[in-house]
């Protein structure tokens, strides 16, 4: 599928095949609204060139959203009979389209809920507290860190988020014992020292911003046998006044280091979260890839 126009109701699918049309695929769809279906329905039947798009003309419902919700158009595509190599009704792909959606304001502030209050921000020996009556959040200005973090009287940190290059090495990596093969992976990571980077705090900062929520701003340097400024990390989190927390992250590399075992952050949680739930359009072991492998 190439992509949807919301606007114009307009679906675009490619046939990427050589000889054959889409002519024995069957398309079926449903829009979902924050993880509930909203609308369903079937594809006409694709005549597809080879190397062709089709344009099919579907007019989903309209949906408005409240704060904090999404809607996607999920597409599912099956044989539409049996063919040498599957039965009829395999499913053989599958795609998803965010749909831009009419957000309806929310009918009061986050700031304003009863029982919540707005936040409050202390900066005194050299630690940032932000707080209201069901959150607290406290992080060092000299580590550049986030120490604790308390939802509703559940302490939920171990310690925030870290700058995070380094993995157990696979044997595709290299083997530990095997220091003489120069052009393994593993080897060269070695001998950059990537395996003892040491971190340092550049920056932390904390800022009020007009809507209530406050910024925590952060940025720390990595440096290793290869390079003093082997990765630079900036960091910022966002805390809305219910809670919520929006982190960015922005990662620069030395030119130096031609490849990273790893890049992340490491964030480890209270006992008691070990059962957690993907969100997003991208699988975890699969960022890597240039397209999403898993849909919300």
């Amino acid at each position: 599928m190439i992509g949807y126009n919301a606007r114009t109701g307009v679906l675009e699918i490619k046939n990427k095949q050589d000889f054959d049309t889409l002519a024995w695929i069957r398309c079926e769809w449903e829009l979902k609204l924050s993880g509930k279906r909203v609308s369903n329905g079937k594809l006409p039947v694709l005549k597809t060139a080879p190397q062709k798009v089709e344009k099919i003309d579907l007019k989903i419902p309209t949906v408005t959203v409240e704060a904090g919700q999404e809607a996607f158009l999920n597409l599912r595509f099956y044989a539409a009979a049996a063919t040498g190599w599957c039965k009829s009704g395999h499913e053989v792909g599958w795609d998803q389209v965010s749909i831009p959606a009419k957000t309806r304001k929310a009918a009061r502030s986050q700031a304003s809920r009863p029982g919540i209050g707005p936040l409050t921000l202390d900066e005194s020996n050299g630690i940032f507290t932000v707080e209201n009556k069901a959150f607290h959040l406290v992080a060092s200005a000299e580590a550049g860190f986030i120490e604790a973090l308390r939802s509703r009287e559940h302490e939920v940190l171990v310690s925030g988020p870290r700058l995070q290059i380094w993995r157990r090495p696979t044997d595709n990596d290299g083997i530990k014992g095997w220091p003489d093969e120069k052009w393994r992976p593993l080897n060269k990571w070695r001998a950059q020292g990537l395996d003892k980077l040491v971190v340092k705090t550049v920056s932390a900062k904390a800022r009020r911003n007009k809507d209530g929520s406050i910024a925590l701003l952060f940025e720390h340097m990595g440096a290793c046998a290869a390079s003093d400024e082997a990765v630079r990390h900036q960091h910022a989190y966002i805390i809305f006044p219910d809670g919520r927390i929006r982190a960015d992250n922005i990662f620069t590399i030395d030119k130096a280091i031609p490849d990273l075992p790893r890049l992340g952050v490491a964030l480890t949680l209270k006992p008691g979260f070990e059962k957690l739930r993907w969100f997003g359009r991208w699988s975890v072991r699969k960022l890597q890839r240039s397209e999403p492998r898993s849909s919300c």
